[in-house]
Parts: structure tokens; sequence; C-alpha cells
């Protein structure tokens, strides 16, 4: 049990009032795909930072993309190569491997003594940089960035990560924003977790359409040609382009024309955001 009073000189009566009123929006939108957006925006009457993202962690597959506020095209496709390749070296995903509680945690200091190897310098898209947090800076991911994140225990044995990135120039966080942010966990975390259970989709959402088929058959069917539809849900699965080809019999060339065609249909650039397309239509029908 958290000792909130002990915190309570770090909260004026004005970040209290505005936290209340913040939180209460991504409560009433708790079933909408623009709940995390009203969650970050709560935690910004908190503590400040730079840019927020938040991905759930699974043991069986790649994170599943939440959200993000990153405003340039080179840092969501740093958030793309993250979720697709490099999360394996993250510490925060090291650490929900090995059994982390929910908790309020600053990057570094979850960093193991194991150096990345060489061999994973050129399988992953990371890049050596001198100066960051950790020995290497995933391609494409802002820089000079300090980082903490917030960890929510999920239903089954999944971990919801919410990370806050503050440039190290500001003076990066301070020992207070953490208490403060560990002060207000509990709610974060009810409020998270109810979202991800419907987001989740752990039950088809009339009890008769699997998930996918909902969305193949709903919100794009109307949008995409059945090729396109094929090749989106192969995409949502975490398929490879080569494995996509492979399976439908096409050329990886044509599977690339098909992702390119139905992202400009979506009106989308990049697999994160049909990630959270998928994700936030969920959500919405849930």
């Amino acid at each position: 049990m958290l000792d909130i009073t002990r915190h309570r000189s770090n909260i004026n009566q004005s970040t209290s009032d505005e936290w209340i009123e913040a939180i209460a929006g991504a409560i009433d939108h708790i079933n909408s795909g623009s709940c995390l957006q009203y969650l970050v925006n709560a935690l910004g009457t908190l503590v400040k930072f730079d840019m927020a993202m938040s991905v759930v962690y699974s043991r069986h597959s790649k994170p599943f993309y939440v959200y993000d506020t990153f405003r340039t095209e080179k840092a969501k496709q740093g958030l793309s190569n993250y979720i697709n390749s490099t999360y394996i070296l993250n510490p925060a995903y090291a650490a929900y491997c090995g059994g982390l509680n929910s908790g309020v945690y600053r990057i570094h200091e979850l960093s193991s003594e194991n150096r990345v190897s060489s061999d994973q310098y050129h399988s992953l898209k990371i890049r050596r940089m001198s100066g960051e947090e950790l020995e290497y800076i995933t391609e494409c991911w802002p820089h000079k960035m300090e980082e903490i994140f917030i960890a929510i225990s999920l239903p089954a044995d999944e971990m919801g990560e919410i990370c806050l990135l503050r440039a190290r120039s500001k003076g990066g966080f301070a020992d207070t924003d953490i208490a403060l942010l560990t002060a207000h966990l509990p709610l974060m975390e009810a409020v998270f977790r109810q979202y991800w259970t419907n987001a989740r989709c752990y039950a088809s959402i009339d009890d008769t359409v699997p998930p996918m088929d909902y969305l193949l058959n709903t919100v794009f069917d109307e949008q995409l040609s059945s090729r396109e539809n094929q090749v989106a849900a192969l995409v949502l699965k975490g398929t490879s382009g080569q494995d996509i080809a492979d399976e439908l019999g096409i050329s990886l060339t044509t599977v690339k024309t098909h992702r390119k065609n139905l992202y400009l249909k979506l009106g989308i650039t990049t697999q994160t955001e049909l990630f959270s397309l998928a994700l936030n239509a969920l959500a919405l029908h849930a």
C-alpha cells in the first residue's frame, strides 16, 4: 500500500485539481481508443516531459503498440524499429521477463552489465552512441533523452509500459518526479488495466466474431481490396514481408506494393500507425 501522504508536500492544490480533471477524462474515455491520450495528458499535470510512448509486452509476441506523442516521422520510425527489432535489448523488457512488479523506474537503473554483442549491432537496428543512457540507441530514436517508465502488471502475464522522455539538457527527471508518479500509480494502473482489458479483446467483440475477423469485415472491408485485407491481417499478426509473400504466393515486391496502397487508403504511413488504427477500432467497439 502506497503512503500517498508521504508525498503530499510535493503536490500543490492547482496540480492536484489539474490531475483530478485530467484523469477523470481518461476514465470517461476508458472504452475509447483515445483513453491513453487522456492518461498521458494526465501524467503531464504531474511531471514535465517532452514525449511519451506506450506499449504492452507479451512473452509470446513482439510488443503491442498502444500510443505515442512522437512528432516527427524519424522518431515514429525509431518507435517502429524498437517494436519490431530492438525491444529485446531494452532493460524494461528484460526486467519484465524477469518478473518486474508495477512501479516507476529509471531506464538506466535497470540496465544490466551484459554488453551488446557485435552480432547484435549487425542484426538489429541499433547504433553505438556515446553519451546515451545505454551504450547504444535504436536507429531513428530521439537522441539525448532521459527515460523513465511506468510498469503496469496486466492479465495474461503481460506488462504495460508508459515511457516518458525528457531532454537531458532540461535536467532530466528528479527524484521528486519519480515519487509523484509513484504516489499516483494505483489510479494509473487501474485505468490502463481496464483500458487494455477492453482493447486486447480477450473475448470476441460480439461473442461470435473473432477480433481479426471483425477488423477485416468491418473496419477495413469497405476501404481495402481482398488482397490488401489479407496483407493487412498478416502484418497485424507480425508476419514479415517475405513470409507474407510465401504464404500468399506472391513476390516481395508485390507485398510492398499492397502495403503501400493499403497505407495510402487508410491514411497512414507506418506499420505502427496500422497497429494503432486496429487497436483503437477494437477499443471503440469492445
